[in-house]
């Protein structure tokens, strides 16, 4: 599906919706509609080839959840997750993946903004140069959240001051 916008590929995420739950339909159904790529949510080998033989790409793939433990407020729960979502990174990216989705969820919701803010900057300041060294984005929701989920980088001023921190 060509459009006049650029050379970007045109897709769509995978999500929970009933239609969408068999992949290989679905990966089917998008190839044959003119689709070019799927983003997925959690994918593992299976998943990635089931979509390539589709003959679309995979743009996108969701970090393993729960994110908030990248902002936990115990530094060996974070430790263990840079290590677990160093070691997906890594391995996912050895099958051509390159973009890596999350929401930066702090675990201390109501805490105080500027000691989760340095959790992330920790946090996410690893998992990047991981990425960096396999050719690969960390690539963060724009959403706001809410009570219940407020994410910490939703605007460009908040992402500056992570990419100039980390």
């Amino acid at each position: 599906m060509k459009t006049r916008t650029g050379p970007f590929m045109l897709g769509f995420r995978r999500n929970g919706s009933p239609w969408m739950a068999d992949l290989s339909a679905l990966s089917r159904w998008a190839a044959q509609t003119g689709f070019e790529c799927l983003e997925l949510p959690k994918a593992d080998a299976h998943d990635l080839a089931t979509v390539r033989a589709a003959g679309l790409q995979v743009s996108c793939v969701d970090l393993p959840q729960p994110w908030a433990e990248l902002l936990a407020l115990d530094a060996g729960v974070r430790k263990a997750a840079v290590q677990r979502q160093s070691a997906f990174i890594r391995a996912t990216a050895e099958q051509d993946v390159r973009n890596f989705f999350c929401v930066a969820f702090p675990e201390d919701k109501e805490g105080d903004r500027l000691k989760n803010y340095k959790l992330a900057v920790e946090s996410y300041g690893a998992l990047g140069q991981v990425a960096a060294s396999v050719d690969a984005r960390i690539l963060f929701e724009g959403w706001p959240g809410g009570p219940a989920a407020p994410n910490l980088f939703c605007n460009p001023e908040s992402l500056r001051a992570l990419f100039n921190d980390t």
